[in-house]
């Protein structure tokens, strides 16, 4: 996680939602789930607010 403890990367969410890291990019790219900013160490890593990420859970789980 990053040092925040109200966000959350990319593989914290993977394990949140039990999904692939490409299952998080498709989130993203359908705007289900829009991260806080993109990190330049990769492609595919990005930076979520804790909030959306149970949000989305949470409705996921219904």
């Amino acid at each position: 996680m990053t040092s925040a403890h109200n966000e959350m990367l990319t593989r914290d969410v993977c394990e949140v939602l039990d999904v692939t890291p490409s299952a998080v990019s498709r989130m993203v790219t359908r705007g289900d789930l829009k991260p806080k900013r993109v990190l330049p160490i990769g492609p595919g890593v990005f930076v979520f607010r804790r909030r959306d990420v149970e949000k989305l859970a949470a409705k996921r789980s219904a």
